[in-house]
């Protein structure tokens, strides 16, 4: 609960600006929002954690590539739950667009995903 009131906050301020989505990633914001995506229980906590990543990645090219890579972190990890990895592969989605060049291991990513024996993450 605390979380997500935290998670709302640092969106809020995301929304004022670039400079200060410059400065939650410079004090390595991501990976602590990442990690909260990751591990958290709760999937109010999960959607505002994906919500804020993605607002993090979008009209941000200096930290873009660094949400992407933290997203795909979780996407591949087998120890998140099947939720974090829903949730990471929705962000990841809708950031795609905004991604200029496509890493390769996207695919391998991917078709991780339709192998998967949850259906919605294979829907993902």
């Amino acid at each position: 609960e605390e979380k997500s009131e935290v998670l709302k906050i640092l969106s809020h301020i995301a929304n004022s600006g670039r400079q200060y989505k410059e400065f939650i990633c410079e004090s390595y914001g991501i990976r602590a929002i990442a990690d909260c995506l990751a591990r958290s229980k709760s999937e109010e906590t999960q959607d505002c954690a994906k919500n804020l990543l993605y607002q993090l990645g979008v009209g941000n090219p200096k930290y873009l590539i660094q949400v992407y890579k933290a997203l795909m972190s979780i996407l591949i990890s087998p120890t998140v739950s099947v939720s974090s990895q829903q949730m990471s592969s929705q962000a990841l989605r809708m950031l795609l667009p905004s991604i200029p060049v496509i890493h390769p291991s996207i695919v391998e990513a991917v078709s991780s995903l339709l192998k998967s024996k949850y259906i919605q993450i294979q829907y993902e």
